[in-house]
């Protein structure tokens, strides 16, 4: 454009017309200039507060597919490698080749495979998939820590489903860091009934007739089968009473005849799960309390030392109850809006408490503020010749030896569908799914599967 055609439109400036006429030689130029050679241009090492370039989406997705499938295969870990490049490790590795795995070697076994995951992965949050993957490689690699719990493939302790040594470890190494959400809250299983037992219309004029019976019946020799059968016969309205939401006290109240017949506590068990309901009974002293023993020597653990000599001269299943309870973790619960750790000798009064002959029992239930079921055992500390169940400031007569009061304990929170004490959550797990080896949907803690196949080598191990 000439100076004649910058007038023509209107640009009257000289100064105006003359950047206008830089500016189209310049775009001319430009215009007409061949596409220069590539270059290499240097990186500043510097960062860069640019925002980031766009990548391509379907570059992401690839990196992040890989990213998730990295270490998702057992194949993947070197549990011996990873052991061996510490001190602590090979210490675990000697443990291991020795067929034991005591729970202090367990638990650093689990410290350093976790800091192997964490480490490779870049982050704390590792996935499903690799979190069983390192718990299947440190059983396929070490036969020595599988779990031998009877229908399980053998690494459920160490991870399955959201639980497991792994997950708490990872659980334990997260505090403190920000943005991470904690859950606390725990339930105690709360077994549904079988199909049988939901029955509709069961307080029929029979039902009642036979509950108002029992009511004014003393047991006598005359009248106890009679009470038996009509016991059984109003078993389901019970249920359907107690799934309606009515308390312990007040079912305690309509059948009385608990508190003067516990056998009572075991037909009710009975009827809702026959299938291993005489286990406890028949094996606690001969197939568990010894095993028991020997498992709490191998652990040196100083609680466990000073029950077992505590109980030197004293009753052997009542000391093999004790170390289950003191082996086995007390679960940390929430008590206003607060996670508490329970203490060992709290745990331990959860299940039971002993005091002397002539005690007081109206005046003990009164004075006591716990409302879950305990027992209650009269006479030496260490061999107790009497013992009642505690519930809701009632006691119950249960028996006069620690297996038979024992077994109507834990049979209690089924028939009055009770739950646990939370701080002994993987104590009474224990007794359900290894002893009792009950059927309803609770799943196994890790340390309760842990115990149990301790037990089991240390059965094997006792066998010529």
């Amino acid at each position: 454009m000439s100076e004649c055609d910058f007038k023509e439109i209107g640009v009257a400036s000289f100064g105006q017309r003359r950047k206008l006429s830089l500016a189209i030689k310049d775009l001319q130029n430009k215009v007409h200039e061949p596409p220069e050679s590539p270059v290499n241009i240097e990186v500043d090492p510097q960062p860069s507060s640019d925002p980031p370039a766009q990548h391509d989406p379907s570059q992401s997705s690839f990196a992040s597919h890989q990213r998730r499938g990295l270490l998702s295969n057992p194949t993947d870990f070197d549990i011996e490698r990873i052991l061996l490049g510490s001190e602590n490790g090979k210490q675990v590795l000697t443990a291991v080749s020795s067929g034991k795995l005591p729970n202090p070697e367990r638990k650093m076994l689990v410290r350093l495979c976790v800091a192997f995951l964490v480490e490779k992965i870049g982050h704390m949050y590792p996935t499903s998939l690799q979190k069983e993957a390192l718990a299947k490689a440190i059983v396929q690699q070490f036969p020595g820590a599988r779990d031998t719990t009877d229908g399980a493939e053998g690494h459920e302790h160490y991870y399955a489903n959201g639980h497991g040594f792994i997950e708490y470890r990872l659980k334990t190494i997260r505090v403190g860091q920000p943005n991470v959400k904690k859950t606390t809250k725990r339930t105690a299983p709360s077994p549904d009934l079988h199909a049988d037992h939901i029955e509709e219309g069961l307080a029929g004029a029979d039902a009642l007739e036979k509950v108002e019976w029992m009511k004014h019946q003393a047991p006598r020799r005359e009248t106890t089968t009679t009470i038996h059968s009509y016991f059984r016969d109003t078993h389901k309205y019970r249920q359907q009473l107690l799934r309606g939401g009515t308390s312990v006290t007040k079912m305690l109240e309509n059948f009385p005849r608990f508190r003067d017949m516990p056998e009572l506590i075991n037909i009710d068990y009975d009827l809702l799960w026959p299938e291993g309901s005489s286990n406890f009974i028949l094996k606690w002293h001969h197939g568990y309390t010894s095993k028991i023993i020997k498992v709490a020597l191998s652990q040196g653990n100083s609680a466990c030392q000073s029950i077992i000599e505590k109980f030197q001269e004293g009753d052997v299943d009542l000391c093999a109850l004790e170390l289950v309870a003191t082996l086995l973790p007390s679960t940390n619960y929430l008590r206003k809006g607060k996670s508490t750790a329970a203490s060992r000798i709290g745990s331990l009064s959860s299940f039971i408490q002993i005091h002397p002959n002539g005690t007081d029992i109206n005046q003990f239930v009164s004075d006591k503020g716990e409302r879950q079921p305990f027992l209650l055992g009269l006479g030496m500390e260490t061999s107790p010749s009497e013992f009642f169940l505690i519930v809701d400031h009632i006691s119950i007569p249960v028996g006069n030896n620690v297996v038979q009061s024992f077994d109507r304990l834990f049979k209690f929170f089924f028939v009055f569908s009770v739950e646990y004490p939370p701080e002994l959550f993987a104590f009474y797990n224990f007794f359900a799914k290894v002893v009792y080896r009950n059927k309803f949907p609770c799943g196994v803690f890790p340390q309760v599967r842990a115990l149990s196949a301790q037990l089991k080598e240390a059965n094997s191990s006792s066998e010529p």
